[in-house]
């Protein structure tokens, strides 16, 4: 088992192809996975004591994306600022590791950003600006870094 890993080094990139991805570690600070939960159904029947189960379709999948807030055309908010703003469909991929070769990564999408507010700040603290965006992608693959 290799691991346990930091979570600090994980990687995020996009793509409005799903070939060409631009990374953008330095502006990530977090990212939370979810969705994709497989529909379930339960069924009794009178004969027999314990329920049969079945299973159905996955649901989207949804990762909320925390991120400095930095103003470059080429910075990560902006960009996706301007997909949200645009409907531009995207793929996202994720290295829980980071950018190392062998090591696992998730490519999700197609998909859209739903939400991505503007920057919220509290003058009494001394954080960076950052702010959330929400990405919807329809499926995930993995593979590895090379």
């Amino acid at each position: 088992m290799a691991g346990p890993f930091p979570q600090s080094d994980f990687e995020i990139e996009l793509s409005t192809d799903g070939a060409a991805f631009t990374a953008y570690a330095a502006q990530a600070v977090a990212v939370t996975p979810g969705g994709g939960e497989r529909a379930r159904g339960v069924t009794h029947v009178a004969g027999r004591d314990v329920p049969y189960i079945t299973t159905g379709k996955r649901s989207a999948m949804e990762y909320n994306i925390r991120v400095l807030y930095t103003t470059g055309a080429a910075e990560l908010y902006l960009k996706a600022r301007g997909y949200y703003l645009n409907k531009t469909e995207i793929w996202v991929r994720y290295g829980p590791e980071g950018n190392v070769a062998g090591m696992q990564r998730i490519t999700i999408g197609p998909g859209l950003i739903t939400a991505c507010p503007p920057p919220a700040g509290d003058a009494g603290t001394g954080d960076a600006l950052a702010l959330e965006f929400m990405f919807v992608g329809e499926d995930e693959s993995d593979d590895v870094y090379t």
